[in-house]
């Protein structure tokens, strides 16, 4: 499915809202247009896909792939961004991938004796983050969308395809 981000704004259209039920893994195809590369004046990570566990745990209880552009054109970086133990924020560089390319992210949340114990994520079947990971899953999620900012609106229209 495409998504926009019209110039100026935060949220992306459509703004569907998909439920998520006890989800331990998240499998997703995505691709950057040319247009998703500017000139970065801030450090603010912006949000591509992920899950947010409870119905108030966004910035409390969430695993999601975060990007910024590269220095270099039509080049992204991408970050896992996540809210783990209702307090700890993470935002750590996984990968760098180009424009106009199409990518595979498999997500995967192991759980030891219930709890979640390990976050490991994969690129185009290539580990690119094997962590732990304090997020709580909750027996009700909700898929995060794309997303600019921080503080920051979108510089431009920018456009993914997510599927």
């Amino acid at each position: 499915m495409k998504y926009t981000i019209f110039k100026n704004w935060h949220y992306a259209m459509p703004p569907l809202i998909s439920l998520k039920f006890n989800t331990t893994k998240l499998n997703f195809t995505f691709k950057f247009d040319d247009n998703c590369w500017y000139i970065n004046p801030t450090s603010s990570i912006n949000k591509l896909y992920g899950i947010s566990y409870g119905i108030i745990g966004i910035h409390k209880n969430s695993i999601r792939i975060g990007w910024i552009p590269d220095k270099d054109k039509n080049r992204i970086k991408l970050y896992y961004y996540g809210y783990e133990n209702e307090s700890d924020h993470i935002g750590k560089h996984i990968a760098i991938i180009d424009t106009n390319v199409e990518y595979k992210i498999n997500m995967f949340l192991y759980i030891i004796n219930g709890e979640p114990m390990k976050l490991c994520i994969t690129l185009n079947n290539t580990s690119i983050y094997d962590d732990i990971c304090k997020v709580k899953i909750n027996w009700l999620g909700f898929g995060c969308k794309p997303y600019f900012g921080g503080n920051n609106t979108a510089p431009n229209k920018m456009s993914f395809y997510i599927t």
